[in-house]
């Protein structure tokens, strides 16, 4: 829409026609230049369509995240409705326990370091790219294995009798001690001991720095100790954390797991198909026919308001436009269509579409509850 070529459409000229007709009365002409016109219905249309390619963005934003930015990966993001956002959890879920069934190339492994009284900094050799730092041991398992022989589930047993067989005999028996766990009762006292752990002890605090020759160093800042629970010398305390190891990989698979700057990350990225006046529906020209009239009220206000719209010795008359109603007329017109179309797009949300949904769902299922049961006449 360049100078005024855009009033050669018939559509446009019957539309400026139109709203100069509704803002004058057909009694005389507005004093806007066809280049002015064709100004003001570029800057309408694109007002509108910032509107509706806000609200496509929010609604799709999911679709679009990660893709490249490329008129083909754009056009099926907005043709389609996919689970891209539920497949991207879904493989940060399986890399997190490991399992890579949702893609993943890299094994997620574990590793640990042991615990040294009074050592804060442990070095986690090269080549590990560390996922994840976990406080696991002591086990609570192993811990619950040996707790019988220290809290007291003991049972004692002795025999001893006297009897006779024709000749006179004595017979004893030796006293023994034996524990009691069976797997029931390790796996409450394995809970036991969860629970009082994370109730008394503080969770594990740490940072990772670099080390020397491609090392990480692990700084923990609560150090287990050894003073908690019985027969301790059982077990030994480890820190153990996820990582996975990149020290077979070349530049270009490191590359891939940085952020590419060719993938959608954020909103101003996504460039949407320019549309034009034709390609809007009957609704979409009703509202831009508003818009326009407000935006034409709008700049004939800010026109006839130079020199507080007085105009001297016109003629041999002082003429005063009156401006400041138009301003008013097109401020108000401005902010009644802009919560009109907020309204209107934000029930067409993804969410509240299935907010509807449910309670015709609930709604229906009311009535179908109160509809009378059908009894056989005989």
């Amino acid at each position: 829409m360049n100078n005024n070529v855009c009033l050669e459409n018939e559509d446009l000229r019957c539309l400026v026609d139109d709203i100069t007709a509704l803002l004058t009365g057909g009694v005389w002409d507005l004093e806007l230049s066809d280049k002015v016109w064709c100004s003001l219905i570029r800057l309408s249309t694109e007002d509108f369509y910032s509107y509706i390619y806000r609200w496509i963005i929010d609604n799709k934003f999911t679709n679009f995240f990660g893709k490249n930015i490329t008129a083909s990966d754009i056009c099926l993001s907005l043709t389609t409705s996919s689970f891209d956002y539920e497949l991207l959890l879904a493989q940060a879920y399986s890399e997190d326990v490991g399992l890579s069934s949702r893609g993943g190339r890299y094994e997620l492994q574990k590793g640990f370091v042991e615990i040294v009284d009074g050592q804060q900094v442990y070095e986690i050799p090269a080549g590990r790219e560390i996922k994840k730092v976990l406080f696991v041991t002591p086990s609570s398992i192993d811990a619950a294995k040996f707790a019988s022989w220290g809290y007291g589930n003991l049972s004692m047993a002795q025999m001893s009798g006297l009897g006779t067989f024709g000749t006179i005999g004595f017979g004893s028996g030796y006293g023994a001690v034996y524990p009691l766990f069976p797997a029931h009762d390790v796996v409450l006292r394995a809970a036991h001991f969860n629970l009082n752990e994370r109730i008394f002890k503080s969770e594990l605090t740490y940072r990772i720095t670099k080390g020397p020759n491609g090392t990480r160093l692990l700084h923990l800042f609560s150090i287990p100790s050894y003073d908690w629970g019985l027969r301790r010398e059982l077990y030994s305390s480890k820190v153990w954390y996820e990582y996975y190891d990149v020290s077979e990989m070349g530049d270009e698979e490191k590359a891939l797991c940085q952020q590419e700057c060719n993938k959608i990350y954020a909103p101003h990225q996504i460039d949407l198909p320019k549309q034009d006046y034709c390609d809007l529906n009957l609704w979409g020209k009703n509202f831009l026919r508003k818009w326009l009239t407000a935006m034409a009220k709008e700049t004939l206000g800010r026109a006839r308001g130079k020199f507080k719209g007085k105009l001297v010795n016109m003629g041999g008359v002082d003429l005063e436009l009156d401006y400041d109603l138009l301003l008013a007329e097109a401020k108000e017109e401005f902010a009644e269509l802009k919560k009109d179309i907020s309204e209107f797009l934000l029930e067409l949300r993804s969410d509240k579409q299935l907010e509807r949904r449910a309670n015709e769902a609930e709604n229906l299922t009311r009535v179908l509850a109160l509809r009378p049961l059908g009894f056989e006449v005989i």
